[in-house]
């Protein structure tokens, strides 16, 4: 287990990779790449700016991408080199995905470069108010976003054009904030074709391609915060995250199977091919047995006793392929 006892906070951004490396920033500003399997340090380089966002940036994680301040920095870790470009606004999220990075920044742009060619003009996605907070690209070059501005948006990748708008309604939390937005933490399902996120008090799924975007579920729960999505491998099924618990939903049927208790369960993503269910939240990190059951009439998903992988309450968690996992707890 590698545990990072830092300058951390909650807002610490953290990338795992398929080949067992962490990249954390810090708000030292430093960035450093430690091995899963030694928990040594093995690469770190100074910014100028807080790290906000860092994604490795190709198969072999030799390649990190980084957001710090009004800058968007490619960094080789083995030639300790890097590409650069600076922006007008405040860059906040990315996503790497087909040879392109994308980044938001924090007045409603979307911009878009090849990995390779930083220094060539980037394409603008333009439509949101307010700083972007998440950028996700689909195997199928349709990008899901969403902003502070109080919109979300479904956009085809390559040409542009937006396929869907979600306006927030005005719903405010019990202490008068405004509230989350509708893709929070927003998932495509491995063949990229559903998109399903939550609010503050709903979910939704949307079957997507380049060209529309249908809903297929929707669900306004009054009862509880919705924090993350999680979509099974291979059938339509869909857990998503709340402080009472998680539910399994048939995203074809659009109708809740069951609902599962769970300490404020906020993070989950299915592991090994869908045998498993990782969760953390106020219980902690928990790994769920699962099984499918299948009928002509239903398919439903089966949970076991949970495993407990850690007993510290955990907000975020990150899994890479091999199964390492990446988590921010509460104290650091």
């Amino acid at each position: 287990v590698l545990h990072v006892d830092e300058d951390l906070d909650h807002y610490t951004p953290v990338a795992i990779s398929k080949s067992g490396l962490v990249a954390v920033g810090a708000q030292s500003r430093m960035v450093r790449v430690y091995s899963l399997d030694s928990g040594a340090v093995v690469n770190e380089r100074q910014f100028d700016a807080f790290p906000y966002c860092v994604a490795f940036a190709n198969e072999d994680a030799d390649s990190l991408a980084v957001t710090s301040g009004k800058k968007l920095t490619i960094w080789s870790r083995s030639t300790d080199s890097t590409q650069e470009t600076v922006t007008s606004n405040i860059l906040r999220t990315l996503a790497v995905a087909q040879g392109v990075v994308m980044v938001g920044d924090d007045v409603g742009h979307i911009l878009q470069w090849p990995l390779d060619r930083l220094d060539s003009k980037p394409n603008k996605f333009v439509g949101h108010a307010g700083f972007i907070t998440d950028v996700f690209i689909s195997p199928h070059d349709v990008v899901a976003s969403r902003s502070w501005g109080g919109t979300s948006r479904l956009w085809n990748r390559r040409t542009g054009e937006q396929l869907l708008e979600v306006v927030d309604g005005d719903l405010t939390d019990d202490l008068g904030q405004q509230s989350e937005k509708w893709f929070r933490s927003p998932g495509f399902s491995n063949d990229g074709l559903l998109v399903a996120g939550g609010s503050y008090l709903q979910t939704n799924a949307f079957e997507v391609t380049q060209s529309s975007a249908r809903r297929v579920l929707w669900n306004p729960n009054r009862s509880a915060r919705v924090w993350d999505v999680a979509w099974h491998p291979y059938e339509p099924l869909l857990v998503v995250t709340a402080e009472l618990g998680f539910n399994v939903w048939n995203s074809e049927e659009g109708r809740r199977l069951k609902h599962v208790p769970c300490k404020n369960a906020r993070t989950a993503v299915f592991v090994d091919n869908g045998a498993f269910l990782l969760t953390s939240g106020g219980a902690g990190v928990q790994k769920w047995p699962t099984k499918t059951l299948k009928t002509d009439e239903a398919i439903t998903l089966e949970f076991g006793e949970p495993e407990l992988l850690s007993a510290r309450a955990v907000d975020y968690m990150s899994v890479n392929a091999g199964f390492s996992i990446a988590a921010i707890d509460r104290q650091n």
